[in-house]
């Protein structure tokens, strides 16, 4: 797998039948490591080893809508607190390029005015808070720690 921009960390990876699967401590279960699943498990380690979020504050690969017509899936999920929806993160392989088209993708999941947005591919993070006065998002600096998404 190509290497991130992210800090490297002990993950647990077992083949089966040729194919290799890594475990995801939000699903508590191995699953199939894609490039995309790569850039997913070290951004969820990255979260809560070295930015204080908690892990029981947040699920991977699940949806926010339970119609079934509307579902939509989302790669990470952070709750605030007290269980309201904090943060949506979109993770894409490295070979993929971060444009205004996966801004979009990450932008049409947000139905619910979600107050941060954080998309990544690995090597670039892109993370926007919710200014609620102007009802549009700015840019940060780096991803804040959980502690400060609050």
């Amino acid at each position: 797998m190509n290497r991130l921009n992210l800090p490297s960390f002990a993950h647990k990876i077992q083949s089966q039948e040729g194919k290799n699967f890594i475990f995801d401590p939000l699903r508590k279960k191995y699953v199939r490591l894609t490039p995309e699943e790569w850039v997913r498990q070290h951004m969820i380690h990255y979260l809560i080893q070295h930015l204080n979020y908690p892990a029981g504050l947040m699920v991977s690969e699940s949806t926010l809508n339970q119609k079934r017509a509307n579902r939509q899936r989302f790669d990470i999920f952070v709750y605030n607190n007290h269980k309201q929806p904090h943060m949506l993160i979109e993770c894409k392989a490295t070979t993929q390029k971060l444009s205004a088209k996966t801004l979009q993708q990450v932008m049409s999941y947000n139905k619910k005015t979600i107050p941060h947005l954080l998309f990544t591919n690995g090597i670039q993070h892109f993370c926007f808070k919710l200014d609620t006065t102007r009802q549009c998002y700015s840019l940060l600096k780096k991803i804040p720690t959980f502690p400060q998404l609050n």
